[in-house]
Formats: structure tokens, C-alpha cells, sequence
């Protein structure tokens, strides 16, 4: 009967220590008496002890991260005989309990882009919170950068926000997108898409359209402004991670060491820490592949661009480029954009941290070296700043987790070539998946590690596909020559059979 009060230290310290099954034994001796309780692995024979260790008595518990309650719990424990271990121990009592599986109460995201702050935005609204206590978005720059990047389209992204209760939010900052115009760069017309007029009931809510053009700071100040004060931690550049017996600690850049957390997100892009740290422990992945096309973005006051509607979206392809004209956002903070995209070998950087160049003449000379139209080259002579960016192929990974401590969303998991337009929109989808099946721990699964299990069989398939998708649009959309030719007779036969809209929405609607 006294080994109750022993029991209950021994699994507290088993659900500290450990995760999934191991073996708690609480030791005693008829000259000792009972011994705190000791964590003992699997594979760890009692032999192995120390000659003051020889017991009379062991009491084995054992522990799983199974649903259930605790079974011994108010009761005592009888202690049978068993002929274990004869030389050193003349009774053994096994038990085996099952530790009621929670979703992590301490959870810490490496990143604070869009993909991060959604994450934690989700979890923290799902489920009543999803039984997370402790949140914390740890982001390498001393602000959420104002200028990173440019602008982008938001469709399957802006939905799921939507769901989250941003819907006024994106109405405000958000250009609605009415239509993707393509033509050559001599005028002739190859496909025109009526964006509202194509979009299923998934990409609605309230019955209204919800397919955007955004600026990725004013997405990004939004998602801060729905978090709590000080969720998100800035100037905390994440140099290593480590497990320790309880969870995992991050190491800061300054030296300092975090808090522990149950799990670690990564949504640190495509020179992610943490994937490093899950792709050493499961498969090493092949370095990424220079595509051959090299993108110009430059960003310029809006209204500079000249067009029908604000919505209108403009495509042009000439020899061996292609280039998209758009306004992001609206508003003081909207903005107009370029995007040329050009066959280029000379193995260009892939400015992952988006540093502002200084291509502007550069990117004049692609515009009239192409003959694309003179409003174009208007655009960049105005622009504010210029982005160079080498478009690199990424290769798929095949877990993006190291188990149950470590996971992957976003860029950090499947990086794409933005020829599609969907990177921004599936890494918000990642982040919705991840936090609902995490708030389904105990219920629908079992443990933290089956959840993420479930994400990945959700999320995997779709962005591997648009992935490959994405490389064969930007080689097509770059082509020069005889090739440039029946890429333009490919697009205009595939515009009068509706094909470049069944494109746009296979992957546009959220699969979550």
C-alpha cells in the first residue's frame, strides 16, 4: 500500500522526463526502504546498477502516450511476485498505465512572416485555444520588416483567414483581383480569366469573393495586431536548437537560451534552421538546383501602371521573357508592381532575405531587349525599390518532422518557384492544418506525433504538386524563339478551352 504515494512521483517524473513508452521503476530493499523514483530505458538492464543498488522489490510502471485515464489513480497497488531478474531482484510488479494525451502547451514558432503569424493566430483561436499555454513567435529582424518583398495574390489564403475572422481586416488592405488578362507583347490577345466569375463557393465568405492582391506588410501588421502583446519576440535570430530531457530549447543569436517548449515550428523559409535540424535526424536533402530564370521585381507608387480596373491583372510574354504588372493592396500603402521573369544562365543568387538592388537600369534593358510595351519600362523608372531574385528548385522532402518535437510549414517545408503564385497561399494553409490537428490531440488522435502525421497526409500531396506544377509554368512562360512561338499558339488554344482558369483554381481551392 505505501508504494501508492511512490507511484504517483514515479509518473510525474516519467511524463516529464520521456515521451511515448519507457519504464518508471520505484526501488526499494527491505534494509533501504524505498528509493525515489528512477527512470530506467528500455533497454537498460538492472545488472547494469551499481551493487547498493540490488533490490527486494521493484515496482515497474510503464508509460504511452495512448488516450485514456490513469487506471491506478485513488486505488493501491498490488504487488505480485514475480521470478524477474532472479540474481537481483525477488519481486518485480509490472504495470503499464496510459498518459492522457494533450496537444503541447508550450509551443514556440521560428519565424514571424505570414506563415508564422498565422500559425500561431490559429492556434490560439482553435479549439478554445488548443490547450496551448504559452506561444512565442521568435523573429530574426528587430521589426516585421515594412519593405520585405512585394506584393502577391491571395486566394485559398485569404479564405482560411477568412475563417479565422479576418475577413473586414482583408477587405481593407486587400486589392479584389476581376480579372488575369494575357497578351503578347505585340497586343495580340492569348486568354482572359474573370476571376469572380470562376470562383467556387470555397474561395467565398458571406457569399462574397474572397481573391486578393495584397502587400505583404500590411498582411503581415494585421496578423501581429490579433496576437497578444508580446507573443511575438523580435531581434531573435534562432542560431541552433536542442532537445533536452523535457522538450526543446532554442539558442539565440545574443547568447541567451529559451524557455522550454513542447514542440518547435518551423516557418523560417528557405534557409530554415529547423529543417536543417529535422533533415539531419531524418534524410539529408539535395541542395537546391539554379532554374535558369532569373525575376526582377520592382515596386512603384500606385497608379503608375495605366489600367481599366485596379483588379485587372496583366500578363505579357515576349522572347524568352514574361512579365506580370499588378497593383498590390490599395490605398496610401497599395502599391504598383512588376514582375519580370527572363531565361538567364548566369546562375543568379537566390536573395532568399529579399535585400533591395540596384537593377534598375538593369531591368529597363530586359524590358526593351524583350520589346515588351513602354508602360512597363515607365513602371521601373518610377519604381521605389528593385528586388533580384534567382529562381532555385527545391526538392520535396519526405517528412517534415523529426518525429514529434520539431515540424516544418510554409517555405521551410516546401519551397516553390512562384510561377503559380501560391507560395504565400499554401504556407497559410500549412499553418491552419498544423493548429487544427494539434487541437485534435486527445480526441481525433492519440498524440502530438499521429496529429502531425495527419497534417503532413493532408498537406503533402497538394504542394508537391503545385510545386512541379510551378517548374514546368516558368519554363513554358520563359521560352525564346521557335519556343516562345508555340508557347504563345499553346496559351491561346488552352484560353478558348477555359484551361488557364481550371489551372488557376485546381490550385487556388484550400485543402485543408
Amino acid at each position: 500500500a505505501r508504494a501508492s504515494s511512490w507511484l504517483f512521483k514515479a509518473l510525474e517524473t516519467s511524463q516529464k522526463r520521456t515521451q511515448g513508452a519507457v519504464d518508471v521503476q520505484v526501488l526499494f530493499n527491505r534494509d533501504r526502504g524505498f528509493r525515489h523514483p528512477k527512470v530506467i530505458q528500455p533497454n537498460q538492464h538492472t545488472s547494469r546498477m551499481a551493487p547498493s543498488m540490488a533490490l527486494n522489490h521493484r515496482l515497474i510502471i510503464s508509460t504511452s502516450n495512448h488516450r485514456g485515464t490513469n487506471s491506478f489513480v485513488g486505488g493501491r497497488i498490488p504487488l505480485k511476485p514475480h521470478r524477474a531478474y532472479p540474481l537481483r531482484c525477488a519481486r518485480e510488479t509490472r504495470l503499464r498505465v496510459s498518459a492522457s494525451a494533450a496537444p503541447p502547451k508550450r509551443v514556440a514558432v521560428v519565424g514571424g512572416g505570414p506563415a508564422g503569424l498565422t500559425f500561431a493566430l490559429a492556434l490560439s483561436k482553435l479549439n478554445n485555444g488548443a490547450g496551448a499555454e504559452n506561444i512565442q513567435v521568435f523573429e530574426q529582424y528587430g521589426s516585421l520588416k515594412p519593405t520585405l518583398g512585394a506584393g502577391f495574390n491571395i486566394n485559398g489564403g485569404a479564405a482560411i483567414l477568412c475563417k479565422l475572422g479576418l475577413d473586414k481586416e482583408l477587405k481593407e488592405i486587400g486589392n479584389p483581383m476581376q480579372r488575369v488578362l494575357a497578351r503578347t507583347v505585340t497586343g495580340d490577345p492569348l486568354f482572359d480569366v474573370n476571376i469572380p466569375k470562376i470562383l467556387p463557393d470555397s474561395l467565398k465568405f458571406n457569399g462574397d469573393p474572397v481573391a486578393y492582391t495584397v502587400m505583404r506588410s500590411d498582411l503581415q501588421a494585421v496578423l501581429e495586431s490579433k496576437l497578444p502583446e508580446g507573443m511575438v519576440r523580435t531581434s531573435a535570430q534562432v542560431i541552433d536548437v536542442f532537445e533536452t530531457g523535457m522538450g526543446v530549447r532554442l539558442r539565440l543569436a545574443d547568447g541567451s537560451t529559451s524557455d522550454e517548449f513542447d514542440l518547435v515550428v518551423g516557418c523560417d523559409g528557405i534557409r530554415s534552421l529547423i529543417r536543417a535540424a529535422v533533415t539531419n535526424s531524418t534524410a539529408p536533402v539535395a541542395a537546391p538546383v539554379y532554374s535558369g530564370i532569373r525575376i526582377l521585381f520592382a515596386v512603384a507608387p500606385l497608379g503608375t501602371y495605366p489600367k481599366a480596373d485596379p483588379g485587372e491583372v496583366h500578363q505579357w510574354f515576349g522572347d524568352g521573357a514574361y512579365a506580370l504588372a499588378y497593383s498590390g493592396g490599395k490605398g496610401e500603402r497599395g502599391r504598383d508592381m512588376l514582375a519580370l521573369c527572363v531565361a538567364d544562365g548566369s546562375k543568379v543568387a537566390e536573395n532568399e532575405a529579399w535585400a533591395e538592388g540596384s537593377g534598375r537600369e538593369q531591368c529597363t534593358a530586359m524590358l526593351q531587349a524583350a520589346a515588351m510595351p513602354e508602360e512597363l519600362v515607365d513602371l521601373v523608372g518610377a519604381s521605389e525599390r528593385i528586388f533580384d531574385i534567382g529562381v532555385h528548385y527545391h526538392n520535396t522532402l519526405p517528412r517534415w518532422t523529426n518525429g514529434s518535437k520539431l515540424v516544418l510549414l510554409g517555405d521551410s517545408a516546401h519551397a516553390m518557384p512562384p510561377f503559380m503564385g501560391q507560395g504565400a497561399n499554401q504556407a497559410i494553409q500549412d499553418a491552419y492544418c498544423l493548429a487544427e490537428k494539434l487541437g485534435q490531440v486527445g480526441g481525433e488522435y492519440e498524440s502530438m506525433e499521429e496529429a502531425i502525421v495527419a497534417y503532413e497526409k493532408v498537406r503533402q500531396v497538394p504542394t508537391a504538386a503545385i510545386m512541379q506544377i510551378s517548374r514546368l509554368n516558368g519554363w513554358i512562360e520563359t521560352q525564346g524563339g521557335i519556343g516562345a512561338t508555340l508557347r504563345d499558339l499553346l496559351f491561346k488554344v488552352l484560353g478558348v478551352l477555359g484551361i488557364p482558369a481550371q489551372i488557376f483554381l485546381q490550385n487556388a481551392v484550400p485543402r485543408v
